[in-house]
């Protein structure tokens, strides 16, 4: 999904599908957790190029 091509209702009813799911509790399960950082770690590790290229561009930082 293309934030900058996304209608502001789209943006808005994703964000309180996110509040909802926060407020039923489901996150403070640590399986739940342990799952999403594992889930992080494995999206920072495939787009680690986009990443390093983004830190660049936009800070001219070096991903290192």
């Amino acid at each position: 999904m293309d934030i900058n091509n996304t209608p502001k209702q789209e943006i808005k009813r994703i964000a309180e599908q996110q509040r909802k799911f926060f407020r039923e509790g489901k996150t403070l399960d640590i399986d739940f957790r342990k799952n999403a950082l594992h889930m992080l770690k494995k999206a920072l590790k495939e787009h680690e190029a986009e990443i390093a290229t983004a830190l660049w561009q936009d800070l001219h930082k070096c991903y290192e």
